[in-house]
């Protein structure tokens, strides 16, 4: 998917990207996820059934993160958001 998200096909899905992060252990994770705009000029992904994935707990505290999102990779902060939407947890990105 990491591959098909970063070729020319990837245009045709504008709302997905990629996150790339180096875990506490060191190790470089990278993982598509749905993007989206924030009002604030920021960039928000939506953890859906959030109690079934670990990756969001890596932002409880602010931690940077690399962004590929609309065709361009950018170094961003990531940060857990307060709200909790059912079973769904917010990671804002900001530059």
């Amino acid at each position: 998917m990491v591959a098909l998200v970063q070729s020319p096909f990837g245009r045709a899905m504008p709302r997905v990207g990629l996150l790339r992060y180096r875990s506490v252990d060191g190790r470089l994770i990278t993982f598509p996820v749905e993007i989206r705009d924030g009002a604030d000029g920021s960039l928000v992904v939506a953890v859906g059934s959030s109690s079934q994935k670990n990756w969001w707990k890596h932002f409880r505290a602010a931690a940077p993160v690399e962004v590929f999102h609309r065709r361009t990779w950018t170094t961003m902060r990531g940060t857990l958001e307060d709200r909790v939407s059912e079973d769904t947890r917010y990671v804002r990105l900001t530059v």
